[in-house]
């Protein structure tokens, strides 16, 4: 997630960067205004027909 958290963070100067990056996405950090414009749309009275469903906001990272 793109937040202020996440800027200028220091890593450690021995970190193998390889092995995190294994666990990277390809796409960028998904952006907090998509995840306020989902939590809008599924509070809203246009999401009245979902129901029980399992929906994630990760830029499709976790599509494959």
């Amino acid at each position: 997630m793109n937040t202020e958290m996440a800027h200028g963070v220091s890593l450690p100067v021995n970190l193998d960067i390889s092995l995190v990056q294994r666990f990277l996405g390809l796409r960028p950090a998904s952006d907090p205004a998509d995840v306020a414009r989902f939590i809008a749309y599924v509070a809203s009275d246009q999401s009245t027909s979902l129901h029980g469903a399992s929906l994630v906001i990760d830029s499709g990272a976790s599509a494959g």
